[in-house]
């Protein structure tokens, strides 16, 4: 098997290499990217979870107000 001539193995070789480094480069733009989206997605689910707190008190002042609010309106009705 014949070797091909030395220039077509240095411009293979550049080849390589640029296209090596592109990718590199590439993955590191990725790397920055997902750090990033995981910051926000942490700081979204932080958010949510607040909320469903806040959402879940509310429901429990509501759900006692409407009760001694029922509970006044019977006294009310049946205390004369």
């Amino acid at each position: 098997m014949e070797k091909p001539p030395i220039e077509e193995r240095r411009a293979f070789d550049f080849v390589l290499k640029q296209h090596t480094d592109d990718e590199i480069e590439r993955y590191e733009d990725l790397k920055k990217d997902i750090k990033e989206l995981k910051e926000t997605v942490e700081n979204l689910v932080s958010i949510w979870n607040q909320a469903k707190g806040a959402i879940s008190l509310i429901k429990w002042i509501v759900a006692i107000s409407g009760s001694f609010g029922a509970f006044i309106l019977f006294i009310k009705d049946h205390v004369k």
